[in-house]
């Protein structure tokens, strides 16, 4: 004796525990992504910018020390931005727009000037930028005899 399967055995309505779970588990792994990702993003952050300050700051050195100017960029901690300048901060002699940093621009002094072979000019101790982003802290420091940039 056979049995006839029906029709309707094989149109099933609703879904199984298989596909419950792998739908469960996907929405886990992107909810985990997205969270981890959005927390990992200042520690990149904070990297980056002290990364294109350094650039910069090894940029204009370069320039001091090949020519007969002086080059200087300056600190906005209120903002968070710096300039660069040529020979004095005057609009006139700006080298680039002034740059907003992603990151907090915890200390830095006034000005940094690059003078004759890429020595700091009117400083006679270190000078020490930090930058912060979340609980990432970098610290930038230029010597002022050599002009040398450590971070």
């Amino acid at each position: 004796m056979f049995y006839k399967i029906s029709p309707s055995f094989f149109r099933r309505v609703g879904f199984t525990l298989t596909e419950l779970i792998v739908v469960v588990v996907i929405i886990v792994f992107l909810t985990g992504y997205l969270i981890l990702g959005f927390s990992f993003l200042s520690p990149k952050e904070v990297e980056k910018e002290t990364e294109k300050l350094v650039g910069d700051l090894l940029w204009i050195r370069e320039l001091a020390n090949c020519g007969v100017d002086a080059y200087l960029v300056t600190f906005d901690t209120i903002n968070d931005r710096y300039a660069l300048y040529r020979n004095s901060p005057h609009p006139n002699n700006l080298i680039t727009p002034p740059y907003s940093l992603k990151a907090d621009l915890i200390s830095a002094p006034p000005q940094i000037i690059f003078g004759n072979y890429g020595k700091l000019q009117g400083a006679t101790t270190f000078q020490i930028i930090q930058l912060r982003k979340g609980n990432r802290r970098r610290t930038i420091t230029v010597y002022p005899n050599t002009g040398a940039i450590e971070w």
